[in-house]
């Protein structure tokens, strides 16, 4: 069978990974060089019934339907999601008398124009997102031959590479584009998070996997977001989905607050992502555009830092960097004295403390130099010292 070599085969492969377009070509290059009838590149996050399939001898209304209904009916899913990555399969070991009486191949599949024999493998079997291929048999072999098996095997890692190459590229992409709207949004210190469509997290700042990593209110679950409890999960999934472009003119976003396990607030915000972010490519649905900017503000968090660097800066107690971070809010001395339930007389004191340890003398001195040190003006109520 005249075509491609397979080393040019394979540069192609890499080629078109990195802008994404063109896979159609390679794809048929690869079904002929290993002597198949077809070949399919599917595309999925299952736990939202999203598909997208890539298979270039296709009839278009077969892809259609079966991205639209059938992938649900197919009952080789299951046998696919269980299997690693990399592991070749056939129809055998998926099971084919099943399959040959299942509703799927006799109401569907059958009048597809592809054989029911075929070779599969998972090229991503990750964080909810998965992606196979599959060299369909010819229809004059209905058979898979030792030449096909051992083709496709030797292409399978450079194909799962190209594919990883395009995800971390789109990956490098979205995380540039979460940096530059957090900057837009004023959004710095808090934690971000860029999310598609069901919650489906794209990228985040290491504020973000702090959060997820203490495993309190927020976490990210099968690559979705999920919180403490199904209702608030369902809450901030619909505020996600106001964002979406099929939310037409109701695309808004919200608020939501949830307590952690201390006692705490986390205060979260989900805003718009811009439209467009990402252009469209193969691999669309393994790292789709961003539907929404979620910006996460742990108030209890950023007061313990503020704590931690007065005391590192400066050598302050608790107490007095308590005071000091109030008397950023303004209104005096006897309004820090109530916000703190102590008495101004204590307030005077520590005052006089921290006119020792930061080398200031008088109050709006030192107001000013805590504010060149870039602490925020929008901490949480402390919760008020013991006297001293």
């Amino acid at each position: 069978m005249q075509g491609k070599e397979p080393l040019e085969i394979v540069g192609d492969i890499y080629r078109v990974a990195m802008p994404g377009e063109g896979w159609e070509q390679a794809l048929e290059d690869l079904a002929d060089m290993a002597g198949a009838g077809g070949v399919s590149l599917v595309l999925a996050i299952p736990r939202l019934h999203m598909v997208s399939v890539v298979s270039p001898r296709s009839d278009p209304e077969v892809i259609d339907d079966f991205c639209r209904f059938w992938h649900r009916k197919d009952i080789t899913r299951n046998a696919m999601l269980a299997a690693p990555e990399r592991q070749l399969m056939s129809l055998k070991d998926i099971g084919r008398e099943r399959f040959l009486k299942s509703e799927f191949y006799n109401e569907f599949w059958k009048g597809s124009g592809h054989t029911a024999e075929r070779l599969a493998a998972n090229l991503v079997n990750r964080e909810g997102r998965f992606a196979s291929i599959g060299l369909h048999a010819r229809r004059q072999d209905e058979d898979i031959s030792p030449d096909m098996w051992d083709a496709f095997l030797a292409m399978i890692p450079h194909l799962q590479r190209a594919v990883e190459i395009r995800c971390q590229l789109r990956q490098a992409e979205l995380e540039r584009q979460l940096a530059q709207q957090v900057a837009q949004v004023e959004g710095k210190g808090k934690a971000a998070l860029l999310v598609g469509a069901g919650g489906h997290l794209l990228a985040s700042n290491a504020a973000a996997e702090g959060l997820f990593s203490r495993g309190d209110a927020i976490g990210v679950r099968h690559g979705l977001l999920t919180c403490r409890t199904p209702a608030e999960t369902e809450r901030l999934t619909r505020l996600i989905e106001n964002c979406g472009a099929d939310a037409g003119m109701r695309r808004r976003g919200g608020s939501l607050n949830l307590r952690t396990e201390s006692g705490g607030t986390l205060q979260i915000r989900v805003l718009p992502a811009p439209p467009g972010s990402l252009s469209p490519d193969f691999g669309d649905l393994l790292m789709p555009g961003a539907v929404a900017l979620v910006l996460i503000d742990d108030p209890a968090a950023r007061m313990a830092e503020a704590l931690v660097f007065l005391r590192d800066r400066f050598g302050l107690t608790p107490a007095e960097s308590r005071v000091a971070l109030e008397l950023l809010r303004g209104d005096g001395r006897n309004a820090v004295a109530q916000r703190l339930g102590i008495s101004p007389a204590t307030v005077r004191s520590h005052m006089m403390h921290l006119f020792e340890k930061t080398g200031m003398t008088r109050q709006a001195e030192l107001v000013r130099l805590l504010a060149l040190e870039g602490l925020p003006l929008d901490l949480p109520p402390p919760s008020p010292p013991h006297e001293e």
